[in-house]
């Protein structure tokens, strides 16, 4: 496999930081090889500012495509079938990457038995992995992820030959969708955390539930993961025992954040 990376970059309404995201990918510390921005039927000034931002930078391939509204999963999708590489990276365009985020996943992505490399998107110097003792790199299994997503869309790298296997993103699904796309990743082989910030998530001032975005939406951000619990009980073999421990945890966390974010307001 060689080490071209192509990026897939979701865009609906994002002309205040579309060009904060993919400038990050410009500065990153190796080169990629496309940059994909598809645009989700935007209904702001993003469309002509990337397209102009693109122009600018003509050496440097980015393609700007557009589609009717339809969803991130269905955007990523789309940049998933237009991709030229069989390395893909995703990049959110409120977020935007550190410099080394590239270098530091790009080793471990080329091997064989890899499918998938995530990383932190806050700044924490650790994340246990279920009960295991936190390292600087980790393997995280299909019974981990029932636990706790390790990891947030920004931070991965995936192949693009096994997305397509399986059929990509869930576009029938808005809130906690990725859930399944890493659910079935896990099908074909390892998936690694690298436990360091690789990802500034939304500029620095998101907390990761109850504010903007699609995040907002707790109750039916819980409902988005109790469906993909569903899913892996019924189509990837999970133990009617795990699927109500990860059931009844997944209800504990959803009453904590519902408590944070009202007292927070």
């Amino acid at each position: 496999m060689n080490k071209k990376i192509s990026v897939v970059i979701p865009m609906y309404n994002a002309e205040s930081v579309i060009i904060r995201a993919v400038q990050s990918v410009l500065n990153q510390t190796i080169d990629v090889d496309e940059i994909i921005i598809v645009d989700d039927g935007s209904k702001d000034n993003s469309l002509n500012v990337i397209s102009d931002f693109a122009v600018d930078n003509s050496d440097k391939n980015i393609r700007v495509l557009s589609k009717i509204n339809g969803g991130a999963s269905s955007a990523r999708n789309f940049g998933i079938l237009n991709a030229k590489n069989e390395i893909l990276a995703f990049l959110d365009s409120d977020d935007e990457w550190s410099n080394e985020k590239l270098e530091n996943q790009i080793d471990y992505i080329l091997r064989d038995d890899v499918v998938l490399v995530g990383g932190n998107h806050f700044d924490k110097s650790v994340q246990r992995i279920s009960l295991k003792k936190a390292q600087d790199v980790n393997e995280v299994t299909l019974i981990d992820l029932l636990f706790k997503n390790y990891f947030q869309t920004s931070t991965v790298m995936t192949k693009r030959s096994i997305a397509l296997d399986f059929g990509c993103f869930n576009e029938n699904q808005k809130y906690a969708e990725e859930g399944q796309f890493y659910y079935n990743l896990s099908k074909y082989g390892r998936m690694i955390h690298i436990n360091k910030q690789l990802v500034i998530y939304d500029g620095g001032e998101k907390s990761g539930f109850g504010e903007s975005g699609l995040s907002a939406n707790i109750k039916e951000m819980e409902k988005g993961e109790l469906n993909n619990l569903k899913y892996a009980y019924s189509k990837l073999d999970i133990s009617l025992l795990t699927y109500l421990a990860a059931s009844f945890f997944s209800i504990l966390k959803f009453v904590r954040r519902f408590y944070l974010v009202k007292f927070k307001k």
